[in-house]
């Protein structure tokens, strides 16, 4: 009979492997990711592990945004703010505070794109998290337009700041050598 332990780690081994085939999936197939971050998302809410619940939170979030549906993604990364501040978790909180950023950009609401972008680049500034200043400053600099939501007007900053975030988004990505970074940077400028 197996000890307590081993089905934790059982468990836990499951839902990785849920996460990990849903993340997998997500560069072919849509319904499919879909299909394994759910099982990911019921496996965490039976583990009694609030950080494990948050990270599938996040991942379903994102799976959500990437479907069109913005409302329950951020249900999703709200429900998974609300774990990180209570653990006190910086990393889960300031990689919360990006992804509602991004939601909220992809969703059209530009001002919450740039309340929760002003919170993760501050928060990444002072985890010392370059990567992730870096990606955080180059869409925090849409604030001023995006091509994301051309059809909505909404200006919460001058260009001249958000020119400024992107010329820091890029010397960040350029000082790691990161060409991918770099890109994504150059793409969002642009």
């Amino acid at each position: 009979r197996p000890g307590r332990c081993f089905l934790e780690r059982s468990a836990r081994e499951e839902w990785q492997s849920q996460l990990d085939l849903g993340f997998l999936w997500s560069s072919r197939d849509w319904g499919r990711a879909g299909e394994y971050l759910e099982k990911a998302i019921t496996l965490a809410r039976q583990m009694d592990d609030p950080a494990i619940l948050a990270r599938s939170l996040n991942r379903v979030g994102n799976w959500y945004a990437n479907q069109e549906q913005p409302q329950e993604a951020l249900r999703c990364h709200e429900e998974a703010l609300s774990i990180f501040e209570q653990l006190n978790d910086q990393r889960g909180l300031t990689a919360t505070l990006d992804l509602l950023g991004v939601t909220n950009l992809m969703a059209g609401n530009m001002v919450a794109s740039a309340h929760f972008y002003q919170q993760s680049v501050a928060h990444y500034r002072q985890l010392g998290d370059r990567p992730g200043l870096s990606s955080s400053l180059a869409l925090f600099s849409m604030r001023g337009g995006s091509y994301m939501v051309e059809t909505v007007y909404c200006n919460p900053a001058p260009l001249t700041a958000c020119l400024k975030d992107g010329e820091e988004a890029l010397a960040i990505a350029r000082e790691m050598g990161s060409l991918p970074a770099e890109a994504g940077v150059l793409m969002y400028a642009g």
